[in-house]
């Protein structure tokens, strides 16, 4: 089995490619930005530049095309926001290679946090109200339609006046889609998932807590959680994968209230680090082997385990974290037998902090600029 993963610049690409080489494939990797983790992986057989998904995605398609040509590739496997670019331009990649993610209309009505959270509700999933309208009359949280990391939130409190001034500062003119969602605030914490699924079943799931994070919402640090929180995410995502006959990686954000009932407030249909509770895992590269046609499916769905963290981006968090986490949790990116991902982090993570200051960008918004879908 020959694949290509894109989104190189994710460490959740790099443990992609280690469970798939586990299980036998050859892996190539592909990303538009330079330096990325592909580079530096034994795992990898080769990784390639490949023009911007966002800015160029027609050559992106393309350049592709040429590879599983090639390459004599089986499948490709998106892992960020090009899952987006390459799914609304399926038709530009030879019929031989297996594109493993959903049709691009399920991709965008999921990604929209105003459809995707009323298709969930209709599915009998509890989720916050949510109004395609900018409402500025009660309390509730303002969310730009796409956007990532829990960029692009405005809390509306107060009086309306005040609620008016918050919403009065919505960015308009940085690349958006203009585009916002009111959605009410739930009081809980946050719990993520991450589930792999197969023609509509869910056969890994992880489930956890992102103590950890880079701005609002970009986890570093990942805490799996069991018990009745766990299952009850597993049934959201199965309701989900179900419906669209989903196939390849689903993410989702819930609130757990006080009374501990599950609100989904986000859904992310792409991979996300909550992977990360998986890939160590002999049965994560069985399910992989499920969706390239090479094994049967699990008979039971492989959960997530233990705590990782990525820690060379612990290390820059400067004093918002604790050091017994950083020293006594697993990183993910470190592996004895691949230990160049890990070696390379911190010097990745600065380069790209040198060229979102060139960009007059935030690191955050820098390391999705160039694949980010807007709709």
């Amino acid at each position: 089995m020959r694949v290509l993963i894109t989104g190189s610049r994710a460490p959740v690409a790099i443990l992609l490619a280690r469970s798939l080489h586990a299980a036998g494939a050859v892996v190539y990797t592909a990303d538009s930005l330079r330096p990325n983790f592909g580079q530096n992986s034994r795992t990898v057989t080769e990784d390639f530049c490949v023009p911007s998904p966002r800015f160029a995605s027609h050559d992106c398609l393309a350049t592709l095309a040429r590879l599983a040509r090639d390459k004599q590739l089986d499948a490709i496997i998106p892992t960020c926001e090009e899952t987006f670019a390459l799914a609304a331009g399926r038709t530009a990649l030879p019929p031989s290679v297996r594109l493993l993610c959903p049709d691009i209309a399920i991709l965008d009505q999921l990604h929209h946090k105003g459809r995707g959270i009323a298709f969930a509700a209709s599915l009998g999933i509890a989720t916050p109200e949510t109004c395609a309208q900018p409402d500025v009359t009660r309390d509730g949280i303002l969310k730009r339609a796409y956007s990532r990391f829990s960029s692009h939130v405005i809390p509306l409190r107060g009086t309306q006046e005040q609620r008016q001034k918050a919403a009065d500062k919505k960015p308009t003119d940085d690349g958006g889609d203009g585009e916002w969602v009111w959605q009410e605030w739930i009081l809980g914490k946050a719990l993520c998932t991450y589930s792999l699924c197969h023609n509509g079943q869910v056969l890994a799931h992880a489930a956890y807590r992102t103590p950890y994070t880079v701005g609002l919402g970009a986890g570093i640090f990942y805490d799996a959680v069991h018990g009745p929180m766990y299952d009850a995410s597993l049934a959201a995502a199965q309701k989900l994968a179900a419906e669209t006959h989903y196939t390849g990686s689903l993410s989702l954000d819930f609130i757990e209230e006080a009374t501990g009932r599950l609100v989904l407030i986000e859904i992310n249909p792409r991979a996300t680090m909550g992977l990360a509770l998986l890939s160590h895992q002999p049965a994560f590269a069985v399910c992989w082997k499920t969706l390239l046609g090479g094994d049967k499916a699990p008979e039971k769905v492989v959960p997530g385990t233990g705590r990782r963290q990525l820690k060379a981006a612990m290390l820059l968090l400067g004093r918002k974290r604790s050091w017994r986490d950083v020293f006594t949790t697993p990183d993910v990116l470190s592996d004895p037998n691949d230990p160049g991902p890990a070696r390379a982090a911190l010097c990745i993570y600065l380069s790209y902090a040198w060229q979102a200051k060139k960009k007059k960008l935030s690191t955050l918004a820098f390391s999705t600029h160039d694949i980010e879908w807007n709709g």
